[in-house]
């Protein structure tokens, strides 16, 4: 985020807390001399429990992972636009410009040792290097010598070093935003960086330059030492400069940033010596995450070294407790609900992103001082341990800032060189420290299919414009609510230069006439051109937006996004009564309470799918006339289609002789067209085998259950335009710190139905070793237990012969000719 130096000098509160079983250090600041005295008080750091997920076996992983947890040296290096500052000079005294130590600050060795002595092992040096530059944006040799003395002396600390380009953004003409500050950009010229097309020659020679320079100076330095294309990188002053949003100017944005990226990486890598090699980390716009996930839009650079790129993240999350500026109202407590929402936030990066072999560090984050020290410790604590579950790296932000509404991010005391928190450095320590095993389960809840991807966090992604209309179906769990509710959300900027939130509301449940064994999907239909139904907030104006033809020119925006959000605000009990009741909800405070049943309304409506009414369904898979598909009880996809395109008011052929009223409730709906597809997709399944048990999820190449699989797996196998084929169903266990692959295999047979035995697996082995079961039957025993209790499982195919004795070659997709269709398991375990 944006670091503004800190004029006043505040003095912290005193805190004084009852004593406890574990104490730690508490701040009492001097207001005068800023020196730091200590006075015990009780500061705890929580017991955790992280279930941790699988992580890619690869080379960046385990760097990542090796990283620790990370510090941020800010405020320091990176401190920009003092008037004092000479074009042409090397102005060394911005290095401690920005402190509230001044230069009582100035980084020394003593200043690492502090770092490293609270237990980081990775440390984040931010250098912004414009007002050190000559008009040739050469270096001026005394700041470049100062920064390599800091990053020299880390290193031999045996630290973690991510140097970057920090605060060289550019602001052009022509952008507008009240809560902009236009001093920020004084004094800049077409030459440092600024994501669009305007500039992008000129940003890119600008990291060019910069990168050639930091590339030969450290290009003897190991790869302890990690570069950062460039650190926040937006359109200064747009009025999305701090959050992407689905419109031609962030798609601007992200398209230069790639290319700028791009050209740093390139630079980087010609630069000599271990730099071939090094680890690289690049950033989307504002470095967040949301835009690095629009991969239309945003690429990973093309790089001649492997698997040597990381995706940096910011993330002040979540921002009403962790970087809210608001003193009044914002929350001092770190909550079970905001547990929950950095799940959701750090599940959403592992799908993203982990799960498609790419690394992720999280440059920044922290939590603003509220004299709130136990709640920042338990955030810290819960933050590392979070990512570290998902195999993230964590820099925490130290901008020197003690107290106040500007960022208070103050951990290390840089006049004594001491942390001052130690409860929180104890918390980094101990829950951002390396994982030993990268196995683990996997994100549950996840939905991935041709029409969009939907995440933990609610984020939908499309391939395509979203269209007219959208249509979402849910399972609603009946043994807790009835019905339940939110909203189709986007966040727009619009062509007029305001941003807008826009939401609309729906209703996903059961009718008042439900009966209980109507178990079926619910299904509700949005439409984007009902602007009746819109909430719509301009909050760039702080207003609701009531004018019909703002509306319109919204509603239109919101059919050609690509991404929305699902939000869930309200359930009903099987009273039809709120959930939670007044009695959860009593004494809470309205965001709390809104907290709460938006909780309990995710804890029974899971959604299923979401897809655009615009993408319609394969007219090829059949074709059949009304008479006879109403006589037999049958539909086709010509039926379908039908009502499909009645309920959306699109032009059908005469209906006047159809009875689409499947649920006889006098009218044709949703409901209706739900049941038609369920009674379509029966009768294409009339024929397979009937195979009993608890069914698994085949998710590519992952299945999981519910349960635990037990001691017999059964496979639906079909076979096309081949003799047979064959695979296996495979785990990875770890026993001792040593990891086992354990496989159990399969083949195609005349039935279509293969079990397997999970007591008698046909393959263990250790570092691609075989391990021979005579002589280790305990340890064959106990990985078989373990696999039998697993809930998530990997399917692999391996070989497909078009006759017995000739197997297709490598490379063919064998798919097309075999395909496990279905997975049971007949014993789970609970």
């Amino acid at each position: 985020m944006i670091k503004r130096k800190n004029l006043a000098r505040l003095a912290a509160a005193i805190v004084f807390t009852a004593s406890c079983t574990t104490t730690f250090l508490s701040p009492i600041q001097d207001q005068s001399e800023l020196n730091v005295a200590y006075a015990e008080s009780a500061y705890t750091v929580p017991e955790l429990t992280m279930k941790n997920k699988a992580i890619p076996d690869t080379e960046s992983f385990h760097f990542v992972n090796s990283m620790g947890a990370g510090f941020n040296l800010g405020n320091t290096f990176d401190a920009i636009n003092n008037v004092d500052a000479v074009e042409g000079d090397a102005n060394m005294f911005l290095e401690y410009d920005w402190l509230s130590d001044k230069e009582a600050g100035i980084t020394t060795h003593e200043t690492i040792d502090a770092i490293k002595d609270a237990g980081f092992t990775t440390v984040r040096i931010p250098v912004s290097w414009h007002n050190h530059l000559d008009s040739d944006f050469n270096i001026k040799s005394e700041w470049l010598e100062k920064v390599y003395d800091i990053v020299n002396y880390a290193l031999s600390r045996d630290m973690y070093v991510i140097l970057n380009i920090h605060h060289d953004n550019e602001k052009a003409s022509g952008f507008t935003n009240p809560d902009y500050d236009p001093s920020w950009a004084e004094g800049n010229k077409d030459c440092y960086i600024y994501p669009d097309k305007e500039h992008l020659e000129s940003s890119k020679n600008y990291v060019t330059k910069i990168w050639e320079q930091l590339g030969k100076t450290f290009k003897d330095c190991d790869e302890h030492l990690v570069f950062e294309t460039m650190n926040e990188p937006r359109q200064v002053g747009n009025v999305h400069e701090w959050w992407y949003a689905d419109d031609e100017c962030c798609h601007e944005a992200l398209e230069c940033i790639t290319e700028i990226n791009q050209a740093a990486v390139d630079a980087i890598r010609n630069s000599g010596g271990n730099n071939s090699n090094r680890y690289i980390m690049v950033p989307a716009t504002s470095a967040k995450a949301e835009a690095a996930m629009q991969s239309k839009y945003f690429k990973m650079p093309e790089d001649s070294a492997k698997d040597k790129l990381i995706l940096s993240i910011h993330a002040y999350e979540p921002f009403n407790f962790s970087m809210d500026k608001t003193s009044e109202g914002a929350p001092t407590e770190f909550s079970d609900t905001m547990k929950e929402s950095l799940d959701d936030m750090f599940d959403t990066l592992y799908v993203a992103f982990i799960k498609q072999n790419i690394p992720v560090v999280i440059g920044e984050f922290g939590a603003t001082n509220r004299n709130n020290t136990q709640a920042r410790t338990d955030h810290a604590a819960y933050y590392y341990a979070a990512a570290r579950a998902r195999g993230i790296t964590c820099c925490m932000w130290d901008n020197s800032n003690a107290e106040g509404d500007n960022e208070a991010y103050r951990f290390l005391d840089r006049t004594n060189k001491k942390f001052i928190y130690d409860s929180i450095a104890e918390a980094a320590e101990k829950y951002g420290a390396p994982r030993k095993s990268f196995s683990g389960s996997d994100v549950e809840g996840v939905v991935s299919n041709t029409n969009c991807t939907i995440y933990p966090d609610g984020k939908v992604m499309f391939p395509c414009e979203i269209g007219e209309k959208a249509e979402i179906y849910f399972d609603i769990d009946t043994t807790k609510s009835l019905c339940g509710g939110g909203a189709l959300c986007f966040n727009l900027n619009a062509p007029n230069g305001k941003s807008y939130w826009i939401g609309y509301p729906f209703r996903a449940g059961v009718e008042w006439n439900y009966e209980k064994n109507d178990n079926v999907p619910v299904p509700t239909l949005i439409d984007l051109t009902d602007t009746s139904i819109m909430n719509v907030n301009c909050w760039s104006e702080n207003r609701q937006v009531t004018d019909t033809e703002e509306l319109k020119m919204l509603s239109k925006l919101c059919q050609e996004s690509t991404s929305a959000e699902i939000q869930l605000w309200w359930s009903l009990n099987l009273n039809w009564g709120d959930r939670p009741d007044s009695s959860v909800t009593a004494g809470k405070t309205e965001e709390e309470v809104s907290a709460l049943k938006a909780a309990a309304c995710k804890e029974v409506i899971a959604v299923i799918n979401v897809r655009p009414m615009s993408l319609e369904l394969d007219t090829n898979m059949g074709h059949g006339s009304w008479n006879t598909s109403q006589a037999s009880g049958e539909y086709t996809i010509d039926d379908i289609n039908n009502l499909q395109n009645f309920l959306v008011n699109k032009s059908t052929p005469n209906l006047y002789d159809k009875d689409y009223d499947l649920n006889g409730d006098g009218v044709w709906n949703a409901f209706d067209l739900c049941i038609m597809k369920q009674k379509y997709i029966n009768k294409q399944n009339e024929g397979r085998p009937v195979i009993e048990g608890e069914a698994g999820v085949i998710t590519e190449n992952k299945i999981t259950f519910k349960s635990g699989i037990g001691s017999e797996l059964i496979l639906e196998v079909e076979k096309k335009d081949c003799v047979g084929g064959g695979g296996c169903i495979s785990f990875i266990e770890n026993i001792d710190d040593n990891e086992y692959w354990i496989a159990y295999e399969w083949q195609t047979n005349d039935s279509g139905v293969v079990k397997i035995d999970m007591t008698k697996p046909n393959q263990i082995t250790l570092n691609d070793v075989k391990v021979e079961q005579n002589g280790n039957e305990e340890l064959y025993k106990r990985l078989t237990e373990q696999c039998m209790n697993e809930k998530e499982a990997n399917l692999f195919y391996w070989w497909v012969a078009e006759s017995w004795g000739n197997n297709l070659p490598e490379g063919t997709d064998l798919t097309k000719y075999i395909k496990v269709r279905s997975v049971h398991i007949t014993s789970p375990i609970n």
